[in-house]
């Protein structure tokens, strides 16, 4: 499954990125909503794991702005 994760806490990225990894996942990680828009729309994902909190673009607006501009990438599942 492949898995992006979206936080702007360095530490709870790596975190969660090794623990997916090691669990056979390909993970990519992103620090900003920003970030995981301009992704979303050259790449595509199983899952995307999102961070409701951040500085800039929140994951609110993250998640609107997947769901309205219906992104090429956009998965199935948001968490």
């Amino acid at each position: 499954m492949k898995i992006l994760l979206v936080d702007d806490d360095s530490f709870v990225r790596d975190m969660y990125a090794v623990k997916f990894t090691e669990a056979g996942h390909t993970v990519e990680s992103m620090g900003n909503g920003t970030q995981a828009i301009e992704f979303l729309t050259k790449n595509t994902v199983d899952v995307i794991l999102l961070d409701m909190v951040m500085p800039g673009m929140s994951g609110v607006e993250v998640l609107t702005k997947i769901t309205t501009d219906k992104l090429e990438g956009t998965p199935k599942c948001i968490v």
